[in-house]
């Protein structure tokens, strides 16, 4: 796993379709610049993943502070960061814009549990939105479909799939 020389966000802007390009670089360069590709864009969607975990830990501590639009937040921006690490790696590329949240159930087929996995991280985007948008004075924990525990034991379950799911691709590479 490299850090790639520019920002992660030129790195991904740059490449478009990292697994596109390694494939190109192989047939015209060489296998030494493919693996560098490949390497950096192992960097950078181990970062996403890493970032989902923050936003798990986050997710818990709101959850004991009694934070629940926080917890229904941060509960899918964990969810979602996951799901973002891990197409960009098995896809090669991920949008960088709003649609991508769209996405985000779209998981590799070879996801063991994919199909859970792809149901929470549509239900906790639905309680993110009320969490984050709905204004009602009247929004309390029978207006989510879900609750926080639940939240965030689901974050949870998307964290230990899309983690095991990177280690057994990749390697230990996220310690």
């Amino acid at each position: 796993m490299i850090r790639p020389r520019h920002s992660q966000l030129e790195f991904v802007q740059q490449t478009r379709n990292h697994k596109e390009l390694a494939a190109k670089v192989k047939k015209y360069v060489g296998e030494d610049a493919a693996s560098q590709i490949s390497a950096q864009a192992l960097y950078v969607g181990v970062q996403w993943v890493k970032l989902g975990g923050s936003h798990l830990r986050e997710a818990r501590m709101a959850r004991k502070a009694g934070l629940v639009r926080t917890v229904y937040s941060k509960s899918y921006y964990a969810a979602y960061n996951f799901s973002k690490g891990i197409r960009y790696l098995a896809n090669g590329v991920v949008s960088l814009k709003g649609d991508d949240h769209q996405a985000a159930p779209n998981l590799p087929d070879d996801l063991p549990g994919r199909d859970g996995i792809s149901r929470i991280i549509t239900e906790l985007y639905a309680c993110r939105l009320r969490a984050d948008y709905d204004n009602w004075s009247d929004q309390g924990r029978s207006a989510y479909p879900m609750s926080t525990a639940d939240a965030v034991k689901f974050a949870g379950r998307v964290a230990a799939e899309a983690r095991l799911y990177v280690v057994s691709k990749y390697g230990r590479i996220l310690e």
